[in-house]
């Protein structure tokens, strides 16, 4: 029901500031179960648009000037074609503390520019790294190619977490070519 709210607020007018207003007041509540269906209803919104309508409504989260981690994420997305983007997602990745859930779009930006992401692979659960890439699998057509294009970093190789890790991701890029 809350992402049809989302929905209805912001489809026609493809103005996000909307959106903005809200999950600021959402943050002010200081509530981490309300915040967590908000991350939710933004990530399913967020997936859920066309690719430039995600790049506009990216910008706009982007510049409301709020500090969350899912701002700050919108932020990546809105700079992802930078010549320093890849430096600049390794210090996000490396800032967030919590890796339990909506943060799939780090793992497609991350594969989609080749930014060694061991670092994640190491402190989520398995069952969260395989929803985050199932997400990416049904989000972005270009999945199987960008896994294909990223290859198998060495650092994934040290650990069977890693190793497991690049399975998942290989496995379900074939099913994306099926």
């Amino acid at each position: 029901m809350f992402i049809s709210a989302i929905k209805l607020l912001c489809t026609e007018s493809k103005e996000y500031s909307r959106i903005v207003y809200y999950h600021e007041k959402i943050i002010e509540l200081n509530d981490d179960e309300k915040y967590s269906v908000m991350l939710y209803a933004l990530e399913a919104f967020y997936n859920w648009l066309q690719d430039e309508e995600k790049e506009k409504f990216a910008s706009d989260i982007a510049e409301s000037g709020l500090d969350d981690n899912f701002s700050k994420l919108m932020y990546m997305v809105s700079i992802q074609n930078y010549n320093d983007f890849s430096s600049k997602l390794i210090e996000f990745i490396e800032q967030i503390e919590s890796w339990n859930g909506h943060y799939s779009e780090v793992f497609y930006l991350a594969i989609k520019h080749k930014v060694d992401i061991s670092v994640v692979v190491n402190k989520i659960d398995l069952s969260d790294l395989r929803n985050n890439l199932q997400i990416v699998l049904n989000c972005h057509d270009d999945y199987a190619q960008i896994v294909l294009d990223y290859g198998i970093p060495e650092s994934f190789t040290s650990s069977i977490k890693g190793f497991r890790f690049i399975t998942d991701m290989y496995e379900l890029a074939c099913y994306k070519n099926l």
